[in-house]
């Protein structure tokens, strides 16, 4: 459980840094 729970956390915090990653990059394009 407390693996899985880590994992999605990862997953998680991974899709926001993208997000704003994108945002930076469509931003300063």
């Amino acid at each position: 459980m407390l693996i899985r729970m880590e994992a999605s956390l990862v997953v998680v915090v991974m899709y926001l840094w993208v997000k704003k990653d994108l945002k930076v990059y469509f931003l300063n394009y």
